[in-house]
């Protein structure tokens, strides 16, 4: 009989499964005024799950998207890339033509595609590359998520609060070594069944939104929060909230501290932090990110510092852009 603290799926969550068939979707509908977009990085293997943004534009997201191909090594993945590139090229080459020989009503009767660094992707998938095999299957997804978020869309590039939520995440997920991951998956293989290891944070990670405030994002992820945990009877729910302040406070804080000052707590104006929740059966997080220049970081983190060490490496639940 299942415990009454046994964690609830969020409505949706994936399966493992459902991730390793996941297909390519490159048509995208037209953008809404005041989109904001992100780039989700998802490899359900090594279960990592990692995000870039808000930013303006899918073109901002292009390099990234770039870089994880290139990391991976596909030459699927880069031959892909490259035709969709090629494709959109084509296709704009063609439609000014068009333009010059018939006119701009005639272009816009046809419905003229939109160019691709502005309409953007859905889905893009990284083949695992096999030893002595080639490529198949699905190693990465790259899923470009929108907004609509009109507040944060006047606000960017500057400074935003992104809001991302994970869980419920087992405990014996939580406990489980890398030996005894790789042991199991070793019997799945021997058994004649295709490896698929329990990733839970490739399956319940996902982006909750972005907000101009600290106001409304502290009532946002707390919102996040009691939703995740949905079906869970509070009395048997440990929560606990820790919140950091950002860089410029830090320094400021420095500053009054060296010049012998006293500097009051501003926890009014955490810029970054950190919601958990735990059960006997499992573990829910709800993270807040705030990066002062969101792109600059984005690339920082993406060309390989402490938080994303190593080429093709994934950057795992970041807390204030650093990897976990």
């Amino acid at each position: 009989m299942p415990s009454s603290t046994t964690p609830k799926p969020h409505p949706n969550m994936k399966t493992v499964k459902d991730l390793y068939k996941t297909k390519d979707k490159f048509t995208a509908p037209p953008v809404d005024p005041d989109t904001i977009w992100y780039l989700t990085i998802n490899t359900p293997s090594t279960d990592s799950w990692s995000y870039h943004g808000p930013t303006k534009t899918f073109a901002a997201l292009m390099p990234l998207i770039e870089a994880e191909i290139a990391a991976s090594e596909s030459k699927t993945a880069a031959e892909k890339w490259k035709k969709l590139l090629d494709d959109d090229e084509e296709e704009q080459r063609i439609q000014g033509e068009e333009r010059e020989t018939f006119g701009d009503a005639y272009v816009e009767m046809n419905k003229p595609r939109a160019k691709l660094s502005e309409v953007g992707i859905i889905r893009f998938v990284i083949p695992r590359v096999v030893e002595f095999r080639g490529e198949e299957g699905v190693h990465t997804i790259l899923a470009v998520k929108r907004e609509i978020n009109p507040a944060v869309y006047r606000m960017l590039p500057a400074s935003v609060y992104t809001v991302t939520c994970q869980g419920p995440i087992p405990t014996e997920h939580v406990l489980m070594s890398d030996f005894e991951r790789n042991r199991q998956m070793e019997y799945q293989r021997a058994s004649g069944l295709t490896p698929t290891p329990a990733a839970p944070r490739s399956t319940t990670s996902f982006i909750a939104g972005s907000y101009p405030s600290t106001a409304a994002m502290k009532t946002a992820a707390k919102g996040a929060m009691d939703r995740l945990l949905s079906g869970v009877e509070p009395w048997k729910v440990m929560r606990t909230e820790a919140w950091e302040e950002s860089e410029s406070e830090r320094k400021a804080r420095a500053k009054a501290k060296r010049r012998g000052e006293e500097r009051a707590e501003r926890k009014a104006n955490a810029v970054g932090g950190v919601l958990m929740a735990m059960t006997p059966d499992a573990r829910w997080e709800v993270k807040i990110k705030y990066e002062e220049d969101g792109l600059v970081g984005a690339l920082e983190r993406f060309e390989g510092d402490a938080g994303n060490p190593g080429k093709g490496k994934k950057v795992t639940w970041r807390l204030g852009g650093v990897g976990g």
